[in-house]
């Protein structure tokens, strides 16, 4: 097994005869394994959204079903290891996609995942919802590391951060509510909807 460069979540390892990438995601010191992403109050009344928040066990693995199943990169969760201490998982190894294309790479990678990201919401970082297991998801942690291209060079999400979107934070926010609606309606139809209008969403939401 070959190390790769390690993430802020897990360390990779390359098995060069198969072709796959191993990665161990590792249990620290205050009880977390992973990242999420997690939208709570702010001080103004309304919601943001809070990144690089301790994950659990649970929370990882719901994430890495997510990607899988939503169209990232083929994700297997291979299970802990034996001492308890890493949850592994595996996936085929993934390339760089051609320097200068990262942009266009990215909204491939993301409209292969469904992922609804209307503009106007006035987020810092980019954002998006996706519809799995019935509900909706917010995605986010987009940046050049975590978007690459398959086998078939094909732009894909290998890694992200997710989170649970609470029920009273859909009620009260308009974003949330149209990129809800628009990524169940993408995951059911198997095609992207017409882009409605944001315009009646404010841009200090979330």
């Amino acid at each position: 097994m070959l190390p790769m460069t390690p993430g802020a979540e897990a360390c990779p390892y390359l098995d060069r005869d198969h072709l796959v990438v191993y990665k161990l995601f590792d249990l620290r010191i205050n009880g977390s394994l992973g990242k999420k992403l997690i939208i709570e109050h702010d001080t103004d009344g309304g919601f943001e959204v809070k990144d690089d928040c301790p994950a659990t066990l649970l929370d990882t693995i719901q994430k890495l079903a997510l990607l899988n199943d939503a169209g990232g990169l083929p994700t297997e969760i291979v299970g802990l290891s034996d001492d308890g201490n890493y949850l592994i998982a595996k996936q085929p190894l993934a390339h760089p996609y051609e320097e200068g294309t990262f942009r266009k790479a990215r909204e491939e990678a993301l409209n292969e995942m469904k992922c609804a990201i209307p503009p106007g919401s006035g987020l810092r970082k980019l954002l998006g919802v996706v519809h799995w297991e019935d509900r909706s998801w917010i995605v986010g942690d987009f940046h050049e590391r975590n978007i690459m291209v398959d086998f078939d060079r094909t732009p894909t999400v290998i890694d992200a951060l997710v989170g649970s979107i609470p029920p009273r934070a859909q009620e009260q926010n308009s974003w949330l509510q149209a990129a809800s609606a628009e990524a169940e309606e993408w995951q059911k139809s198997g095609e992207k909807p017409v882009r409605k209008t944001f315009d009646d969403v404010l841009d200090n939401e979330l």
